[in-house]
């Protein structure tokens, strides 16, 4: 099962098959754009830490979250990033993080 995101309306359906030929022959059943991107999962394999930051991208002193092992993301595609991490993961329960290329190697593999 394949998770899929209009970039233009934002609606999220699920399909069973998707290829690099079929990604581009999907179309959206809310807005009917062919802007659609898979959703790629990523499963943290080892835990970590991370400083927390506030709504403006200011690190709070002292404060970290735990990112535990185990623990589901999606990879956000657009660009908009508050703390300027070269990934950024949302989870709908714990929110969202921003880190970079080589944190994400480390600490995450792909999940189909």
């Amino acid at each position: 099962m394949y998770e899929l995101k209009c970039n233009k309306c934002n609606n999220e359906w699920k399909t069973h098959t998707i290829s690099e030929t079929t990604r581009f022959l999907c179309v959206c059943s809310k807005c009917g754009s062919t802007d659609v991107e898979p959703f790629i999962k990523m499963k943290c394999i080892k835990g970590f830490s991370l400083e927390m930051s506030d709504d403006n991208g200011f690190t709070i002193e002292n404060e970290y979250t735990a990112i535990e092992e185990g623990t589901i993301w999606n990879i956000q595609k657009d660009s908009f990033r508050v703390v300027g991490g070269e990934i950024r993961l949302t989870n709908d329960e714990l929110g969202w993080l921003e880190l970079s290329q080589e944190t994400l190697e480390e600490n995450f593999e792909t999940v189909s």
